[in-house]
């Protein structure tokens, strides 16, 4: 919290060079000696003391980013949270080639990438196309390749198998040999006995990690020798070249990045929209939930997946399962509050699929979504200012235990942070006569534009509402409007205006007056019985039936409660003299006293 949100200008820390020291921490390489703060020496400390040597891991010279990469992330992008400083989140080293996968673990790139989004906080933008965008194209490619591989997989699988002889080798008679006896020249070009073409020994280098085969080559020796000039095969060259670039490409690792990248980036979505119920988020976030949730899981050992990985295999259970977590985590911060019923269909639905070796952190996460989705039952939404973007941060954390007892890698009770970010924004309108809370039609102008909603509702930024007008027949129209500084009004009027909206934001009430000859709303929920309904008979002389059916008064014979739905008006007979009163004041104006 000293330096949330500060970036490099925080007060008396910018000599420090923070952003170096977390970069340091996120990549790796030897170690910087901080000024006034002890480090290990293990030349000084032959012995291995525990005070400053890890007892479970055996670290290497330098730092082992294992243990510090994560913290140094989650650091890097709170103190530089939404301030979209290119230059730091630049430096945040995504992989973007084959090589680099070797060096960064998927589950750290998905917190890269959620650094590298918190740190760039107005390029976040629900959309499935900026969401795709943050997939590095040499991966997009990969998996391409891994699609094509399997689709011409499964097509050679489903022609029939004919039987046909091996082409006979061109050969060369030496001049010196016995006559009947021939010897076989083989061409230098071509592969040894034994070994196919497509041997990364005959393939070159691919821009993408990959090789792609050189080609087969016909005919063999050249027009000295009387054999033919070779011949690049123009069709062998893709097959032989998707074949070395399907044995030389670590698929699992391949795939194991690109959701995790997916995840990171549904996340940085989650904290940009959160408690705002934005619909385009939501559209996007549960689609990629429904990926998630329906892609098939392996069910083999990881070990064995790592040792053979196949382009067109199945990920692991455990990957999987963590990037839905996240998704729908993410999704329950853009609904929080707002009761959404497709959201808790997909929810609900991550529950039925869970089975007997579901992890204890799935239910964790599927649960806290739900609970998010109906928080403070639908009075509490979150906000979106930094000391809440980061308690969403700890709350939501994309490592979950796989117990109860888990505390290893992240604290549990940071789970429960998401309390700092909650904020009653449940607006309700009530009736100044009844004091009862009722539904009614308002327009909200925001920066947006215009939106029609019905009270109650959440309304989620503080500033974010310019104006709220009552639209509505049955109540009396009323208009909270907040002034602009330089809109051309006393300063008076700027006062008074933005005083009514800030006693609006603070109370959460829109108090409203029913006008004359309408029911309340629990009478009359859709206004079908008002006083333009009512029954108006022709007469000459008003008689007392007229009356009774005009106010439709119940008949009873002791005295109690009657209603009139036309005025929405009780009175009480026997025990109320002001009621008694004001009801043959009515009388007597229809000529009827």
């Amino acid at each position: 919290c000293v330096c949330l949100g500060l970036g490099a200008d925080a007060p008396g820390l910018a000599d420090l060079q923070l952003h170096t020291w977390l970069l340091r921490y996120i990549h790796g390489g030897p170690e910087m000696p901080m000024p006034g703060v002890a480090t290990r020496d293990q030349k000084h400390n032959p012995n291995h003391d525990p005070a400053t040597c890890s007892s479970l891991i055996a670290e290497p010279d330098g730092i082992n980013v294992s243990i510090t990469s994560p913290a140094g992330c989650i650091a890097l992008a709170l103190v530089f949270l939404q301030t979209n400083n290119d230059a730091v989140a630049s430096r945040i080293v995504i992989p973007n080639n084959i090589f680099q996968l070797d060096y960064i673990r998927p589950d750290f790139a998905m917190l890269r990438l959620v650094a590298r989004c918190l740190i760039m906080w107005d390029s976040i933008h629900a959309s499935d196309d900026w969401l795709d965008q943050q997939v590095p194209p040499f991966l997009s490619q990969l998996v391409n390749d891994a699609k094509s591989l399997q689709q011409a997989a499964a097509a050679q699988a489903s022609q029939p198998k004919v039987p046909s002889e091996p082409p006979a080798p061109r050969s060369v008679v030496h001049p010196r040999t016995p006559t009947g006896s021939s010897t076989v020249m083989r061409s230098p070009q071509a592969p040894p006995p034994g070994r196919a073409a497509s041997s990364p020994l005959f393939t070159t280098p691919s821009p993408l990690g990959g090789f792609v085969a050189v080609g087969r080559t016909r005919g063999l020796g050249d027009a000295a020798t009387g054999g033919t000039a070779p011949q690049e095969d123009e069709d062998l060259p893709s097959e032989s070249g998707m074949l070395g670039l399907a044995t030389e490409v670590d698929w699992l690792l391949v795939h194991q990045t690109e959701v995790n990248i997916i995840a990171g980036a549904c996340l940085a979505i989650g904290l940009r929209f959160a408690g705002t119920g934005d619909p385009a988020a939501k559209s996007v976030l549960l689609g990629r939930l429904r990926m998630f949730r329906d892609a098939p899981r392996s069910d083999a050992h990881p070990a064995l997946m790592a040792s053979q990985p196949t382009p067109g295999m199945d990920l692991d259970r455990t990957t999987l399962e963590t990037c839905q977590s996240v998704v729908a985590m993410a999704l329950g911060m853009v609904m929080a509050g707002t009761g959404d019923l497709c959201a808790l269909r997909m929810l609900r639905s991550l529950r039925k699929h869970a089975d007997l070796e579901t992890g204890y952190g799935v239910h964790m996460a599927t649960h806290t979504a739900i609970g998010w989705v109906f928080l403070g039952g639908g009075r509490y939404t979150f906000d979106q200012d930094p000391l809440s973007i980061a308690a969403l941060l700890m709350a939501a954390f994309p490592r979950f235990p796989g117990s109860l007892t888990d505390n290893r890698c992240h604290l549990q009770a940071f789970r429960h942070l998401y309390v700092l970010a909650a904020r009653h924004r449940c607006v309700e309108a009530v009736e100044v006569d009844t004091q009862q809370p009722v539904e009614v039609d308002v327009t909200l102008a925001t920066a947006r534009g215009a939106e029609k909603v019905t009270l109650p509702r959440l309304i989620a930024a503080s500033g974010g509402v310019r104006a709220v007008t009552l639209d509505s027949e049955r109540y009396w129209p009323v208009t909270i409007c907040r002034a602009a500084p330089d809109g051309g009004s006393g300063p008076s009027l700027v006062a008074a205006s933005n005083r009514w909206m800030s006693a609006l934001e603070a109370s959460r009430r829109l108090y409203v007056k029913r006008r004359s000859g309408h029911l309340p709303h629990k009478v009359d929920r859709l206004g079908a019985q008002c006083a333009a309904q009512a029954w108006f008979p022709t007469f000459t002389t008003p008689q007392r039936h007229h009356l009774e059916q005009l106010l439709q008064i119940p008949k009873a014979e002791t005295g109690g409660a009657v209603r009139s739905t036309a005025t929405g008006e009780d009175w009480r007979r026997g025990d109320d003299l002001a009621s008694e009163q004001r009801n043959r004041r009515q009388q007597r104006a229809f000529g009827l006293g």
